[in-house]
């Protein structure tokens, strides 16, 4: 029972903070094998948003 209740008052901090915060913005996603291209635009500042690379 208790697991259950920390999961619970888990999620409503983590509902409490988006409220505050907001959700991440990611501006562009790339496929690992494009690492480098996220790199670079990372490193050029010419995003607005997070720079996402999947595994």
């Amino acid at each position: 029972m208790s697991c259950i209740l920390n999961v619970h008052a888990y999620r409503e901090a983590c509902d409490e903070i988006d409220a505050v915060y907001g959700h991440p913005a990611i501006d562009r996603s790339f496929p690992f094998a494009e690492l480098n291209d996220a790199v670079r635009l990372q490193k050029s500042g010419r995003h607005a948003g997070n720079v996402v690379a999947e595994l």
